[in-house]
């Protein structure tokens, strides 16, 4: 919009030519638009940075995430692991007891 109007002011002021005055007015009032076009042009800027540092540190923050669960899903493999071993370590413990239990049977009634 501010560009259609900087053109029509330009054509303008080349279509005045020797009017001072005029030529004053529509040269402050190009310097104008043309300062509102920079303005606007540096305010997107702006917002197009800051917008690329929202992006970059969301997918930092997922990239976190992301290591997060994988430390997750290791500690979780080796609770696992551990509690299969435990189980078995267990088991390998009530068969133990089974078979000395069974030996001191053995002992006794032997004795007797």
């Amino acid at each position: 919009e501010e560009i259609k109007r900087l053109r029509r002011l330009q054509a303008r002021l080349q279509s005045t030519p020797g009017d001072s005055s005029e030529e004053d007015r529509l040269v402050s009032e190009l310097e104008t638009i043309n300062e509102k076009i920079r303005t606007s042009r540096q305010a997107q800027q702006e917002a197009y940075s800051v917008h690329r540092e929202i992006i970059e540190d969301r997918k930092q923050r997922t990239e976190g995430l992301q290591d997060l669960r994988n430390e997750l899903n290791e500690v979780r493999g080796k609770r696992r692991n551990l509690q299969k071993e435990q189980t078995r370590i267990s088991d390998e413990f009530l068969v133990k007891q089974f078979q000395y239990e069974q030996y001191q049977r053995l002992m006794r009634s032997g004795r007797n």
